[in-house]
């Protein structure tokens, strides 16, 4: 994943501020584990073996950007970007 220095820069600067979660889907935990500790990343990452909350989210590319808003509420779905930090502390700022 590309973008994952910048999703880990924004966890560790922002949390305060928005929270992150990473899906990593169809992917095993060991393998998860394996790439956050081998590139030190710390950003929170939820196992979806099985596809389920992708297809609860309608995700229909790889990678997609759920933004949801302090109400819950999805404010933005991106699919195919590669935000940078800033464009994560943008979008959260813009959701609330």
């Amino acid at each position: 994943m590309e973008e994952s220095p910048d999703l880990d820069r924004f966890y560790r600067e922002s949390s305060a501020v928005a929270n992150l979660l990473v899906v990593a889907v169809q992917d095993t935990e060991e393998d998860v584990t394996d790439f956050l500790q081998s590139n030190g990343y710390q950003f929170p990452v939820m196992l979806d073996p099985d596809g389920q909350l992708a297809i609860d989210y309608r995700v229909q590319g790889v990678p997609t950007l759920v933004v949801i808003d302090s109400q819950g509420e999805i404010s933005r779905t991106l699919v195919g970007v590669k935000p940078t930090a800033e464009d994560l502390v943008t979008l959260a700022q813009e959701a609330g």
